[in-house]
């Protein structure tokens, strides 16, 4: 047989190329004006989105209605104050006499909990150190139990994504390098930050944030000027807002569930270490599936 001439065509043309979730890779045919607009009005939305929280609040608490109800705060403080005293001499009195809750305050009712009596290194000389310790060991602890909960989940969801859209330590990169949406248990559109770059990212985030560090960085009353009261400290300030259930209210379920929550910090936070372990040999959490 004799080959007809001109050249070898494939059947498939070249340009398009197909991914494994079977899209298309090329580019969409929309025009350039058209995709620059969408991505400003975009990135405008996410960086308004981030920034409304705290300007919403700045806004209510130099309102007219917001120091009226300051002002009204103001006069009903030293009561607020005296119930949150009285509360704190009996959790004081459970921290000493509770089977469950002293013997994880080995330093007496005065300390932390999940204090043990373990300090081979000798942390707990420095008494206002030891206060900055315990406060930075809380806080990472929570960090840890919600990223923990975030590395987790997605790897149990289901969905078509490949692996590299579901591990913690590839998502990043596989969002930035595939031009395939990430959205929120796989719903089309459910995202909050769809095709902007990480910087955009990085600054919504930093706007997300500043207020609640900001209030954090001030203490308690930081809210006050919103008629928030918040009747704990900076690491338990309890009150609506951080105990809507009303979990403080009893002392002996309060102080039992503050060593809880001390020892699942602890525990979260070891687990980062193996979670780290994982992702150093790129492997999934649930290896073994």
């Amino acid at each position: 047989m004799t080959r007809p001439c001109g050249p070898i065509r494939s059947p498939v043309p070249s340009t398009t190329v197909w991914r494994r979730s079977g899209r298309r890779a090329g580019p969409p045919h929309v025009p350039a004006k058209s995709v620059s607009l969408q991505s400003a009005v975009e990135t405008a939305g996410t960086l308004i989105f981030a920034a409304t929280p705290f300007l919403a609040v700045q806004a209510f608490a130099d309102s007219e209605a917001g120091k009226a109800i300051f002002e009204r705060l103001k006069e009903q403080k030293p009561l607020l104050r005296k119930r949150a005293l009285e509360n704190e001499r009996a959790r004081r009195q459970v921290r000493a006499d509770d089977p469950v809750v002293s013997p994880l305050y080995a330093g007496g009712p005065d300390t932390y909990p999940g204090d043990i009596g373990f300090d081979p290194l000798k942390f707990s000389k420095d008494e206002e150190a030891l206060d900055r310790y315990f406060e930075y060991e809380l806080l990472h602890g929570r960090w840890a139990m919600l990223g923990a909960l975030g590395a987790v989940v997605p790897e149990l969801l289901p969905g078509n994504l490949p692996d590299e859209g579901k591990l913690w330590w590839s998502v990043g990169y596989y969002k930035l390098t595939s031009g395939q949406d990430l959205n929120y248990f796989g719903v089309d559109g459910l995202h909050l930050a769809g095709g902007q770059g990480v910087l955009i990212i990085a600054i919504a985030q930093v706007l997300l944030m500043f207020g609640p560090e900001y209030a954090r960085s001030c203490g308690i009353e930081a809210l006050e000027p919103l008629g928030i009261f918040l009747p704990g400290d900076k690491t338990y300030p309890g009150g609506p807002l951080f105990d809507p259930l009303g979990l403080s209210e009893d002392p002996i379920r309060y102080e039992r569930n503050r060593v809880c929550e001390v020892k699942h910090a602890r525990l979260a936070m070891l687990a980062w270490v193996v979670f780290a372990a994982l992702a150093a040999a790129r492997q999934p959490i649930f290896w073994w599936r």
